[in-house]
């Protein structure tokens, strides 16, 4: 890694990488609890616990790969969906990524941010 660091090509990764996070930001927008911060870990807010085991369950099937924060990590009926964007993630993927995200919350019901017990 330390190679790398001193290659030109580091650079050239980190402007893709921003890239690939703009993208994202723009597909999604709203969606994202922190679009336009200055870090490729992007979340999307959920709400209630089950609907974010569900909603990446629902991404799961679809070929990607996210991560929950639940309850302790975050307040109780705030779950969320992490997403790692990376350098190397295409034009397409992030628009499946996206498309993915907002089919998950109109097929499954989820209405964002809502915690299950406000049902």
């Amino acid at each position: 890694s330390g190679d790398i660091h001193l290659s030109p090509e580091l650079g050239l990764l980190q402007a893709a990488l921003w890239r690939n996070v703009a993208v994202i930001d723009s597909l999604l927008g709203p969606v994202l609890g922190n679009h336009e911060v200055a870090s490729p870990i992007r979340f999307v807010r959920v709400g209630a616990e089950r609907d974010a085991i569900s909603l990446a369950l629902y991404l799961r099937r679809q070929a990607i790969a996210v991560t929950t924060a639940l309850f302790p990590v975050v307040a109780k009926g705030e779950a969320i969906l992490r997403l790692a964007i990376s350098a190397n993630h295409s034009h397409v993927q992030l628009e499946h990524l996206a498309s993915a995200v907002n089919d998950g919350f109109a097929e499954l019901g989820i209405r964002q941010g809502e915690p299950r017990h406000a049902r």
